[in-house]
């Protein structure tokens, strides 16, 4: 607030003061003047007292009324220059009216007693304004000076006494004044340390009010997702540990739905990501409605939904429930002008005496995976069968965490010929567990545990140390060969990879030729900018580069334009059908004249019998991999294999159909 603001704020709180305190005055007096005036009847004209006890009182009520029209003035917020001026004048007719009963009991012979107790009237009503104009100096002078004129006008030029009562009168007003002046100045200190309070506890105010909002915003942002509104994982968790611990107290029991989108990387990657949390946002709101008032709906991350249903009935009642949230979601939505299907898979778990909430959301994940593998769009209950698979699961990835490192995680490599000739130009590292008590498992068996288990570097890890190995031996007799190894998702967006590979070329001092990385489609779009700067790195090195399983993903000719590579793997999907079918001939065809145009080595991958190889050989196909040839060989045979070629038919066995 600035000086003039607070200036005028002080004024008006002045002029209200006054108005407040003159209303009550005002309705006194009708006694004062009457007792003035029963004094003054037994000595003055009655028809003079009469006249001046009728002035006063008319001017007591334009004072009052003068008063009322302030404070309707201030309420309407309207200008107060005016009623300030009527307040200020009927204050002065006031004044004027009461003192002159000075003149009116103006001392004669043998009333000088009735005189001077008139004028300890006047004086009691001078003293009595500073009380009620305390707070503004204007209103107090304008009530003592009109009253002051007439006490000295009707006892000065008297005699002695009258001359002394005249001079008390002005010291007593000038005392007043002082005295005024003094309480003016509280008075307007003790406002303006009202205002100030005032408006700090205002801002105190406004201060709290503004924390509380933050601090519901901030516990709003802690427990809710910022895309859907939904509420987040941490919420859902202690919401439902919450709901567990009474469960187990008290009759009613509990169920957690893990839901998931179908193919929502699909329509996410073909949409664009605006349009994909479009979806899921709408979505969300879809399966909100299906649930009941006391069901808590939360996104778990990704386009992954959890859901805890409270007072379970039964197995059927939660059921039920799922399918209504599963009918709920499924549908065609409006996506930016744009209709797209989609629908949900959800695995529903019951809570089970002594289950945690990470277990029921251990369970319901378990029941959403076998949902997917049924085909998706539906619901699955977690049961015994799923329970027993679950523990089952767990005590793999135990084996397979210990097996890691024992080092029974291997690379077998499969041998990449020369069709026509059947010389070996080189392998595919294929990882295998050597299980102590299962034998050798191929990759297709812990692969998917691996990836669930966050394991997938560490066995490709154990891969590239098995294949260094292998390096460093075949440099010395075969270093025209060329030894693949797969690459994870996660490793090629990760620049230590590139480090990793410069380190395997030290160890092995092979040519960087002999080393080359396999990458999926799948992987390279999920790394995103990555791949291509890690890849990009690689292959300054020298180090090869092949895109595996072409043709199952998304086929991409702009990969093919943007990625460094030297090779291209069809996969064996279409390699299969291929002496049989036109269409898969008519693929593979294409992939091999798309290949030498672009100057890339084309294997095919999964050749099996000599009709497919034949085939192939006729398209112009030159190299080949799969068991019509070899499987996946231990390193100590696949160099016996390359070092007595062609005399190894006892080493490379040939699979016929």
């Amino acid at each position: 607030m600035g000086v003039a603001d607070a200036g005028e704020a002080v004024r008006l709180a002045c002029l209200d003061g006054r108005a407040d305190k003159a209303r009550p005055m005002a309705a006194s007096l009708p006694v004062s003047v009457a007792l003035v005036a029963l004094l003054l009847w037994p000595v003055v004209p009655h028809g003079t007292v009469l006249t001046w006890a009728v002035l006063t009182s008319l001017a007591g009520v334009a004072d009052a009324l003068s008063s009322w029209r302030w404070g309707k003035v201030r309420a309407r917020g309207a200008a107060t220059r005016a009623a300030e001026a009527s307040m200020l004048a009927t204050t002065v007719l006031m004044a004027g009216s009461w003192a002159s009963v000075t003149v009116v009991a103006r001392p004669g012979p043998g009333h000088r007693d009735i005189a001077m107790l008139v004028l300890c009237f006047l004086l009691g009503a001078i003293a009595n304004s500073q009380i009620v104009n305390a707070a503004s100096t204007r209103f107090f002078l304008a009530f003592m000076l009109p009253s002051l004129s007439f006490v000295v006008f009707a006892y000065a030029g008297g005699d002695r006494i009258d001359n002394l009562v005249a001079g008390g009168a002005v010291l007593m007003g000038t005392l007043a004044l002082g005295l005024h002046l003094t309480a003016n100045r509280t008075w307007v200190g003790a406002h303006r340390l009202a205002e100030d309070n005032a408006r700090l506890a205002d801002q105190l105010r406004a201060a709290n009010a503004g924390l509380e909002a933050a601090n519901r915003s901030l516990e709003h942002r802690a427990t809710h997702d910022h895309l859907t509104g939904l509420a987040n994982r941490e919420r859902f968790l202690a919401e439902l540990g919450d709901a567990l611990a009474t469960a187990e107290r008290h009759p009613g029991t509990v169920g957690v739905l893990f839901v998931d989108v179908d193919r929502f990387k699909v329509l996410n990657d073909s949409l664009g990501h605006a349009a994909g949390d479009a979806l899921l946002c709408e979505l969300a709101e879809r399966a909100q409605r299906a649930l009941g008032p006391s069901d808590l709906l939360a996104r778990h991350g990704g386009d992954e939904l959890t859901a805890m249903l409270r007072d379970v009935a039964s197995a059927h009642d939660a059921l039920e429930r799922a399918e209504r949230l599963r009918r709920a979601a499924r549908g065609v939505y409006d996506i930016e002008g744009r209709r797209v299907p989609a629908s949900v898979s959800v695995g529903l778990a019951i809570f089970g005496r002594g289950d945690c909430a990470e277990d029921l959301l251990r369970h319901a994940d378990a029941a959403l995976y076998r949902a997917k593998q049924a085909g998706r769009d539906r619901v699955e209950l977690f049961d015994g069968h799923l329970r027993a698979a679950l523990r089952r699961r767990v005590d793999d990835e135990v084996d397979l965490r210990e097996g890691l490192a024992r080092g029974e995680v291997l690379a077998w490599f499969q041998p990449e010929i020369e069709l026509g000739s059947g010389q070996i130009l080189g392998a595919e590292a294929l990882a295998r567990w050597a299980h102590p008590h299962r034998g050798l498992l191929p990759a297709g068996s812990f692969v998917e545990l691996a990836e669930e288990a966050s394991l997938v570097e560490d066995v490709t890890e154990a891969a590239f140390a098995h294949t260094a190995r292998l390096l460093t031996r075949l440099v010395e007799v075969r270093p025209d060969l060329t030894v693949r190894v797969n690459v994870s998702p996660s490793q090629l967006a990760d620049r230590a990879l590139v480090g990793r590979v410069e380190q395997l070329l030290d160890d092995t001092a092979c040519p960087a030729s002999m080393l080359s990385l396999e990458v999926t489609e799948t992987a390279v779009l999920a790394a995103g900018r990555a791949a291509r700067s890690v890849l990009g790195a690689v292959r300054e090195l020298g180090v090869r580069v092949a895109l595996d399983d072409f043709g199952t993903g998304y086929s991409s000719l702009s990969l093919l334009a943007e990625l460094p590579l030297d090779a291209l793997k069809i996969d064996r999907s279409f390699v299969g059908p291929i002496a049989s079918s036109l269409t898969h001939r008519a693929v593979v065809e294409t992939v091999l004249t798309l290949g030498r145009r672009l100057g890339l080595e084309v294997v095919a991958e999964g050749v099996e019998t000599a009709e497919q190889e034949e085939v192939l050989g006729s398209l112009g196909c030159q190299r080949a991999q799969g068991f019509r040839y070899s499987p996946a060989l231990a390193s100590d045979r696949f160099v016996e294999a390359v070092t007595r070629w062609p005399d190894c038919d006892q080493l490379v066995p040939v699979k016929v159909a």
